[in-house]
């Protein structure tokens, strides 16, 4: 029996937000959590979940684990991924498809976000995603920065230099924002709710919220006043997030921005949002190891 993994995940538009899987199947594989491990996405990037199991079948799988790439168990995970499993198995009927569970709440997540925060930027680069993009340049439409000043127009993949990342240090007292998408499941939102509650128990920010960008209450500006009325004259910013897309490489930035006019008198730093952190690749590589047949080798 040879083993396969694949980590399902549901794309984006901007070019380039792919890497960060791509990335993290490298890692599983150095690891030797499986000689097979392939990226599939669910929708936008490439390669699709179909073509993911397909490689792994095409270099001689005969189970594949799934693992969902999600920070939540919602619709993505328990609705349309067993959809994607279905239609795939319906293509190889004698393949064994076995299920891990999403990253959900994990104590290292926790550890991620602080080091984001450690890690914070001047404003000059929280856009650093659109410069990186073009590097990544697929010339479809659907991408956001298609046609625009960022777009490479099909040509050789090239990178828009943007300024180099200034960490600026915390000045007096430092308020931690966890900004997180937000999901209508209210379950979905719970591992992020702990991992806040799990930060304000180390105590290395005076203040620490979470605001989230749809769905739930309260929402990033709502969360903003609230650090500003705790008396923080500093707000670090940390997206929650998996990919970089529109809502990390523009509309985060903008939320604050605006914040940034409004409370003149504070100063505000933008983390990178967790994807490419290795705490990341150890905890899919627990989820994984955990449903391995066990003549898996690991």
């Amino acid at each position: 029996m040879t083993t396969g993994v694949v980590l399902f995940s549901h794309g984006s538009l901007l070019c380039g937000s792919e890497q960060a899987l791509i990335e993290h199947s490298a890692r599983l594989r150095e690891f030797g959590v499986a000689d097979i491990v392939e990226p599939g996405f669910l929708n936008y990037n490439n390669p699709t979940f179909p073509v993911g199991v397909a490689r792994a079948i095409e270099q001689g799988a005969d189970t594949i684990v799934v693992a969902p790439y999600f920070l939540a168990p919602g619709k993505f995970v328990t609705y349309d991924l067993p959809k994607a499993i279905a239609a795939t198995q319906g293509l190889y009927p004698t393949v064994r498809f076995i299920v891990a569970d999403p990253l959900g709440f994990d104590e290292r997540l926790a550890n991620a976000v602080v080091q984001s925060a450690q890690n914070a930027s001047s404003r000059d680069c929280w856009r650093i995603d659109l410069h990186t993009a073009p590097a990544y340049c697929r010339y479809e439409a659907a991408c956001p920065l298609f046609g625009g000043k960022y777009c490479s127009g099909g040509s050789e993949p090239i990178v828009i230099t943007g300024p180099e990342p200034s960490v600026i240090p915390p000045v007096g007292s430092e308020a931690l924002l966890v900004m997180v998408h937000g999901s209508p499941r209210g379950n979905a939102n719970e591992a992020a709710l702990r991992i806040a509650e799990l930060l304000r128990a180390q105590a290395l920010f005076s203040c620490v919220e979470v605001g989230f960008m749809e769905c739930n209450e309260p929402d990033i500006p709502m969360a903003i006043q609230t650090c500003v009325q705790s008396g923080a004259n500093t707000i670090t910013a940390v997206p929650y997030f998996l990919h970089t897309g529109t809502h990390v490489a523009d509309d985060l930035p903008t939320l604050l921005e605006t914040a940034a006019i409004k409370y003149p008198d504070v100063l505000f730093r933008l983390g990178r949002f967790l994807g490419f952190s290795q705490a990341l690749t150890d905890i899919l590589r627990d989820r994984i190891t955990a449903v391995l047949p066990s003549s898996a080798p690991y």
